[in-house]
C-alpha cells in the first residue's frame, strides 16, 4: 500500500465520523428543542 491510498482511506474515514456526529447531534438536539 502506498502513501496516496493511506491518505485517501484515512481522509474517507474523517468524512465518514464528522458525518456520523452531525447526524447524532442533530438528533439530540431535536430531541432537546422538541
Amino acid at each position: 500500500m502506498n502513501e496516496e491510498e493511506l491518505t485517501s482511506k484515512a481522509e474517507r474515514a474523517l468524512v465518514t465520523v464528522a458525518l456520523s456526529l452531525t447526524m447524532l447531534v442533530l438528533c439530540i438536539g431535536a430531541l432537546i428543542y422538541r
